[in-house]
């Protein structure tokens, strides 16, 4: 499977572009302004945020007389399916190129609806456009006549506010050959079949879409993910067990002689922590709250993933909560769950009066936590 051409429509810079991709890598060059970060973003939007969102202002500037053409059609009475036709839609096309002769193609199955056995194209579309029955709310009180200056400031200051509200991302497979043979599908089946990641290198003062924390770990860990799963290839499997083991021979090495060069390093230090797996062979939590989640996953509906699947799926909530109120949540509301093991390692080095000579006596230090912020240690 090879993604073979991207479209972008009507997203900022790009009003109608097309972009056909090289193998195995493809660099796209140009000049300030020519479209570089529209791309980037527009990808990043429908395949990494978990709701994608668009306002007013991310329409191509060629969309916005065609807002006009669809009021002034409604306001002439017109069909719904006219005015529906002209209001634009931000959308993103990814044509896929296979090998028919594969016994398998995984994720990408779903995604062919075609009849064509010489076909090995495979379309998926992306748009965010205004959801059924929305018309009149869009162009609600607004001017029945032509337009004055005036007129069209006030009514796109009214899609600011409305376009976020009415507009929704759908998902479908499209035939190749046949634009009106559709097949809904989910953000989880695309997901599942084309992962990305950014690593941002610069970041624009205006450009507030994205978080720019631990990009690279994330997609080492989506990479690694991908490698692992049952529809990689056999060499991608070999070579992410290679690194399973080599991690797990780097982790066994640290546990053991952490401790010891440490104290010779530094021989006043009396106590430090660090994150660890919350259990055998498990993930490692990257932050407070991603270890919390590992911690507790039953209380995040994360309980029956693997291993890599729990750790990516922590990380990808992260994106969806705030600190503070994560924790006021946990520590008004929310208050019978676990704390994270690299906690309770701190606490049991406290009872112990600093860091432990060996792991049992670190396994004799017991931590009792009745409630957030009430923590007793004791020996035994």
């Amino acid at each position: 499977m090879h993604l073979h051409k991207v479209t972008v429509r009507n997203f900022r810079l790009l009003a109608d572009a097309d972009l056909v991709l090289e193998t195995p890598t493809t660099l796209i060059v140009g000049r300030n302004n020519s479209g570089k970060t529209s791309l980037s973003e527009a990808i990043r939007r429908f395949l990494a945020d978990q709701n994608p969102k668009f306002r007013i202002e991310d329409f191509s500037s060629a969309s916005y007389d065609r807002f006009c053409d669809a009021l002034a059609a409604r306001n002439a009475g017109r069909p719904d399916d006219e005015v529906r036709a002209l209001i634009p839609s931000i959308e993103l096309r990814l044509l896929f190129q296979y090998d028919p002769g594969q016994p398998e193609l995984g994720p990408l199955s779903d995604f062919i609806i075609d009849l064509d056995t010489d076909c090995n194209e495979a379309l998926v579309v992306a748009r965010y456009e205004l959801r059924d029955g929305a018309i009149e709310a869009l162009f609600a009180d607004q001017p029945s006549g032509d337009l004055t200056v005036h007129d069209r400031i006030v009514f796109f200051q009214e899609l600011r506010e409305r376009v976020p509200e009415l507009f929704t991302d759908n998902i479908w497979a499209e035939d190749p050959n046949d634009d009106t043979n559709r097949k809904p599908m989910t953000m989880t089946a695309l997901r599942a079949l084309l992962r990305t990641g950014f690593i941002n290198a610069q970041r624009g003062l205006d450009d507030d879409t994205s978080r720019d924390t631990d990009v690279l770990a994330k997609i080492l860990t989506s990479l690694f993910s991908a490698a692992k799963s049952p529809t990689a290839g056999e060499q991608e499997q070999l070579i992410a067990q290679a690194l399973q083991e080599a991690v797990h021979d780097i982790q066994s090495t640290i546990q053991g002689d952490f401790r010891e060069k440490l104290r010779e390093l530094m021989p006043n230090l009396r106590r430090i922590a660090f994150q660890r797996p919350e259990a055998e062979g498990g993930p490692c939590g990257r932050t407070f709250e991603d270890a919390f989640m590992l911690a507790n996953p039953a209380m995040f509906g994360i309980e029956g993933a693997t291993s890599d699947d729990q750790a990516q799926c922590a990380w990808d909530k992260l994106d969806t909560i705030k600190k503070s109120e994560f924790a006021l949540k946990y520590a008004i509301e929310e208050t019978a769950w676990t704390p994270p093991g690299y906690i309770l390692d701190g606490l049991k080095w406290l009872a112990l009066g600093g860091i432990p000579n060996t792991d049992s006596a670190l396994g004799q230090a017991a931590v009792v936590v009745d409630a957030p912020g009430a923590a007793e240690a004791h020996d035994g």
